[in-house]
């Protein structure tokens, strides 16, 4: 599939934009998906899921920050 002229004047012409694009592209997708999420789930859960969430969430995020510094 071809790009309009009108689209690839917006995309990078280096290396190093095209491999910094993907990252910030991936993590801007993922926060508008979210953002999109929270009044469905809002609806779905209570606030206190949200907080048994956020603390699984920290535990999970500091076992790997720690499983992590232990293997290199």
């Amino acid at each position: 599939m071809k790009l309009p002229e009108f689209v690839k004047r917006f995309l990078p012409e280096s290396a190093f934009a095209k491999n910094v694009d993907v990252p910030v592209g991936s993590t801007a997708l993922g926060q508008v998906i979210t953002v999109l999420a929270s009044p469905l789930l809002t609806r779905l859960y209570a606030a206190e899921d949200f907080g048994v969430l956020a603390v699984y969430s920290s535990i999970a995020v500091s076992k790997n920050a720690i499983q992590n510094r232990l293997c290199s």
